[in-house]
């Protein structure tokens, strides 16, 4: 499968027990592993390379699970596939994996 390819994207999701559950998508965005976080208030990934319209963000720090303040580089849009859009995505560089918010 090429991965260049959008139309040809997928995903899938894999749970071990109780404990937590990951979302892989295979699309032409890098580093697509996304951590599906119940505690995390918004969509943060870690790096700009793929936000569409980026601009400031009104939330400057985020705080992690250790209570450490992350700064927020900036906030818009990523596009997986042609209907698969994440809005509202805040960029923490400091994070060391990408989090999908379903709080």
């Amino acid at each position: 499968m090429s991965t260049n390819n959008p139309e040809r994207a997928f995903s899938f999701i894999t749970t071990s027990g109780n404990v937590g559950k990951a979302l892989h998508t295979s699309t032409y965005v890098s580093h697509s592993e996304w951590i599906i976080d119940l505690g995390a208030t918004n969509h943060m990934p870690f790096n700009n390379n793929h936000i569409q319209f980026i601009k400031p963000s009104n939330q400057h720090i985020v705080s992690t699970t250790d209570d450490t303040p992350s700064f927020v580089l900036g906030q818009g849009s990523i596009s997986f596939i042609k209907n698969l859009n994440l809005d509202s995505v805040i960029v923490v560089p400091s994070l060391n994996h990408n989090l999908l918010s379903i709080a």
